[in-house]
């Protein structure tokens, strides 16, 4: 495992003390989650836009041209 040295704001930091303190995790591991789930999340835009620069329009346009023009069912309804 490779330690790092974070500088933090005061807003960030109190608010990273009361998420470790509410999950009963130290602050470091709450820190080390924060920072996975970000990565993670960049990850998946990243994923998300490779996807996108595939996307065929015209495809897309024919299969969305099948859906037929009805309202949804009750069960279906928000």
């Amino acid at each position: 495992m490779t330690a790092i040295e974070l500088h933090l704001d005061e807003t960030t930091h109190g608010e990273l003390s009361r998420r470790a303190t509410a999950a009963h995790q130290p602050l470091d591991a709450c820190a080390a989650q924060a920072l996975r789930e970000a990565l993670a999340a960049y990850r998946d835009r990243e994923s998300l836009a490779a996807r996108a620069a595939r996307a065929d329009e015209t495809a897309f346009a024919a299969v969305l041209a099948k859906v037929p023009d009805v309202e949804p069912e009750p069960h279906d309804r928000w």
